[in-house]
């Protein structure tokens, strides 16, 4: 028609503003407009408007990917993170735990729910944090029958960040001192709060102490011999010593070295 044409929002100024003159629409939020839009009346038309309807669609985000190689993660003692792709359309929450559970959920939240959706049906993001598996061995002893029994001790594998044993074991070997091999019962709860327990039993082996083989032949001297010593063959590891059982006043003997002192025929 040749007339100016001039635009204002007639409903939904919330929604979208519109340039008088140009017609361009920023947009403020999602929702529905109306735009008039006029023709002014020149020499050959009248003047005219017609009513367009402008809806703003809330924006399509893509749901959170997940970056984690597992949704089973097993406790070791520190912060643990089931990781999704960050956003600044979105907040994630309740996604790292360091004590062990099963079912935690990760929230995730649109920042502006008034303006934005899900370009998709959000997800359920769930993981849990097993116990660590903890191995308690008892260590194995051995004694000999005429001795006192050992003290029985253990030892623990799989205890994670530094962290104490929490609970204490019984350990405990019923046996009558018979010579063999006599188990060590380790025992305790099957788990705690971050750990689930193995126990391993160990092996008390009793022994007899043996009679050494000990031979010595019959020295002949002649008074006046000197540097003489008693020669002992044996097969035993103590300490020899040496006493003059008879005949003390014809011979003497070093308790420590069996050197022999004549001291008469």
């Amino acid at each position: 028609s040749g007339g100016k044409i001039t635009y204002s929002v007639t409903e939904g100024s919330d929604v979208i503003s519109v340039d008088e003159n140009t017609g361009k629409i920023s947009i403020k939020k999602a929702g529905k407009a109306s735009v008039r839009v006029t023709a002014a009346q020149t020499e050959n038309y009248l003047s005219k408007s017609i009513v367009v309807t402008v809806t703003v669609n809330r924006k399509p985000i893509a749901v959170p990917e997940i970056l984690s190689k597992t949704n089973e993660f097993t406790y070791t003692g520190l912060p643990q993170t089931y990781q999704l792709a960050v956003s600044d359309d979105y907040t994630i929450s309740n996604d790292t735990k360091t004590e062990t559970g099963d079912g935690y959920e990760v929230v995730v939240t649109l920042n502006d729910p008034e303006n934005t959706q899900w370009a998709s049906e959000l997800p359920i993001y769930m993981y849990s944090i097993k116990k660590a598996p903890v191995t308690i061995t008892a260590n194995d002893k051995t004694m000999i029958d005429d001795e006192e029994y050992p003290e029985y001790d253990y030892k623990v594998e799989g205890l994670v960040n530094g962290e104490e044993l929490p609970i204490v074991p019984s350990i405990l070997c019923e046996n009558d001192k018979t010579v063999g091999e006599h188990v060590i019962v380790v025992t305790g709860p099957e788990e705690s709060d971050n750990y689930k327990y193995t126990y391993v039993n160990g092996i008390l082996t009793i022994t007899v102490r043996e009679t050494p083989d000990i031979s010595a032949e019959d020295i002949v001297l002649v008074y006046g011999d000197t540097g003489k010593k008693v020669n002992v063959r044996t097969n035993s590891d103590g300490v020899l010593s040496y006493e003059v059982v008879s005949g003390s006043d014809v011979i003497s003997v070093n308790a420590e070295t069996g050197l022999i002192t004549v001291l008469k025929a």
